[in-house]
């Protein structure tokens, strides 16, 4: 699983990158929204950790545009009760959940574990709803194809209009 930590801190990123890289998870830091989003990208991140005490609300800019460009990608929030608001605007946005800095690092694991399954639980769900659009359509073209040979043209066409509408 591929993780990215975002924060300003980069010798705070760092030691939490060399505890959880213990666990075997893959862990790139980010120091920036645009280097965060970059990162995004190029490589498919699984779940991402922004430390909101740091970022404040340059986090939600980040977590908004995270969701832009990976919508399936999940996002931890690492927070402290006098930021809470930002953890609720976080949650809003699609936040997978927050920890309270500093966080425990069996927790965080957890707590990054979790999200990744949902993530590939979301993944796994778009991919039934892609194969299930595209059997859809290719019934539409089956169905219309036999109009068609029966000389029923309009018939057809309608059909293939309706499955055209559906996209």
């Amino acid at each position: 699983m591929k993780i990215m930590l975002v924060g300003n801190n980069t010798t705070f990123m760092e030691n939490l990158s060399e505890k959880i890289k213990g666990s075997g998870l893959k862990v790139f830091t980010s120091s920036s929204a645009n280097e965060a989003v970059n990162t995004l990208i190029k490589k498919k991140i699984d779940v991402v950790v922004l430390n909101m005490k740091e970022l404040q609300m340059s986090g939600i800019d980040i977590l908004s545009r995270i969701k832009k460009v990976r919508p399936l990608t999940e996002v931890v929030m690492l927070t402290t009760p006098s930021i809470i608001h930002l953890s609720i605007d976080g949650m809003k946005l699609g936040a997978f959940d927050d920890l309270l800095l500093p966080p425990d690092i069996g927790d965080l694991q957890r707590m990054i574990i979790e999200a990744g399954i949902r993530k590939k639980e979301k993944e796994a769900e778009e991919g039934k709803k892609k194969r299930k659009s595209i059997i859809d359509a290719l019934d539409d073209i089956a169905v219309s194809a036999t109009y068609a040979e029966a000389g029923q043209f309009e018939t057809a066409m309608e059909i293939l209009k309706k499955e055209k509408r559906r996209k």
